[in-house]
């Protein structure tokens, strides 16, 4: 794959990450939000259906969101810290391939999973045109995790564990698809962040933003390493990362960066 001069590797194929759009309001955040119909009604009850409907939309979020546009660089700097040249890769709800993308830039073979067909499809379409050889996508849902044989020494999941009914399962079968002292990178909502906490409050008022309504899992983090402990993974690292809507507000209220942020990414791994 070319890649422009004074690019960073997960830069190419994207506009320029420098060049971020200014932060929705609160109001707007809400009226734009991709999960929601034109009178705020959810589009899909069921994540795996509401993403194969609005399966472009998203993945072009990477290019025109701020928010996603910060959580591609964040995850593809870890990515990049974790990966080796012999290594293999598991991309877990790997959706339109963005990650999948960064992580064969370094790895041996990369595998990206998820139950949208067609964010597979997006997947292979943007493997094709990059050029990549060593990407691999298959569809499956989380469930069927279990009946991978392969075992990796690294495995991705942005965003997927909040939206599984039952994701202490399936963090127990990710931590059977890592070989001893592999990595496992994974993304969840910032349950201690200021806005978080009031997002349930925002739902039950005004039905926004929907995707909560799609929501599962989000534990604060002390429940989160418990639920990885009991599965034979062990954080090593977490940083918090990504504006809440109506940033300006939050960022006066108290509580320091990750009180702000919305976001968390983590680094586990298998003991």
């Amino acid at each position: 794959m070319n890649i422009p001069t004074g690019s960073k590797p997960w830069q190419a194929g994207l506009t320029n990450v420098s060049d971020v759009p200014r932060h929705e309001s609160l109001s707007e955040h809400m009226a734009h939000d991709d999960r929601v119909s034109g009178d705020g009604a959810v589009i899909a009850s069921d994540p795996v259906a509401f993403h194969d409907g609005r399966a472009a939309h998203f993945a072009d979020r990477y290019n025109k969101s701020a928010a996603f546009r910060e959580r591609n660089t964040i995850w593809s700097e870890w990515i990049a810290a974790d990966v080796a040249a012999d290594q293999s890769v598991a991309d877990i709800g790997c959706g339109s391939g963005i990650f999948s993308f960064v992580a064969s830039q370094y790895a041996r073979r990369v595998v990206g999973y998820d139950a949208s067909a067609a964010m597979i499809a997006l997947a292979e379409s943007g493997a094709k045109d990059r050029g990549f050889a060593n990407v691999d996508f298959e569809i499956r849902r989380v469930e069927d995790l279990r009946t991978i044989a392969k075992q990796f020494d690294v495995v991705l999941c942005s965003s997927v564990l909040e939206y599984l009914n039952d994701a202490e399962t399936a963090i127990l079968d990710i931590a059977n698809l890592l070989k001893v002292g592999g990595v496992f990178l994974f993304s969840l909502p910032n349950k201690g962040s200021l806005y978080r906490r009031i997002e349930p409050l925002l739902y039950k008022v005004t039905g926004r933003p929907a995707y909560f309504g799609l929501v599962k899992f989000n534990p604060f983090p002390e429940v989160i390493s418990s639920v990885l402990e009991r599965a034979g993974l062990r954080i090593t690292r977490q940083t918090v990362f990504g504006d809440p809507p109506a940033r300006l507000l939050f960022r006066w209220l108290p509580g320091g960066t990750r009180s702000f942020k919305t976001m968390t990414i983590y680094r586990a791994v298998k003991t």
